[in-house]
């Protein structure tokens, strides 16, 4: 127990009583809690919750010594995602080490719902992770582009469907086309 002024220093854990900060690897640490590695320390992970060992990989959260954040780093892939969930609906952003690409799903799984993927070559994709070309957008229910003017105005609507290419205008309100 550390009360009033006083500082304990260890190698690994500082307290100081006058500010309330805790370092751990540092004996001057600059905020709340400071978590240092030492000069010549070879391990780069600074913080992790998740696994009891490092050999299983199936950490849920770490920092390290770069700065790089991982969240969800899944057991042995090297895939990292984090998630931004509420009952039962969950968007994820993550890295598949698979096939190099950036994905961003509306849902905890980059199998289904995927909303946005980058591929290491620069190609993008809409609703698709399979993108062909610098842009790709995919939909096999509705058009895959509209223009708008603004509130008030009909969009322009352009489809592929089966081969064939549409050109469609909008409702005002946006929810039904006229090919």
């Amino acid at each position: 127990t550390v009360a009033g002024t006083a500082t304990t220093s260890l190698a690994a854990l500082t307290i100081l009583g006058s500010n309330g900060n805790v370092g751990i690897g540092t004996t001057s640490p600059f905020a709340k809690l400071s978590v240092s590695a030492a000069p010549g320390d070879t391990n780069s992970t600074l913080f992790a919750i998740g696994s009891s060992t490092a050999a299983s990989n199936a950490t849920v959260f770490s920092i390290d010594r770069t700065g790089l954040t991982t969240l969800g780093n899944s057991a042995g892939t090297g895939d990292a995602t984090f998630q931004f969930a509420s009952d039962n609906d969950a968007w994820s952003m993550g890295y598949n080490s698979t096939d190099k690409s950036f994905n961003i799903a509306s849902s905890t799984s980059f199998s289904s719902n995927v909303a946005f993927t980058i591929l290491k070559g620069g190609k993008t994709g809409i609703s698709t992770t399979t993108p062909y070309y610098g842009l790709t957008v995919a939909s096999s229910t509705g058009p895959q582009l509209s223009l708008s003017a603004g509130s008030g105005f009909a969009q322009w609507a352009f489809r592929n469907a089966g081969g064939n290419f549409y050109l469609a205008t909008t409702t005002v309100a946006g929810d039904a086309t006229t090919s």
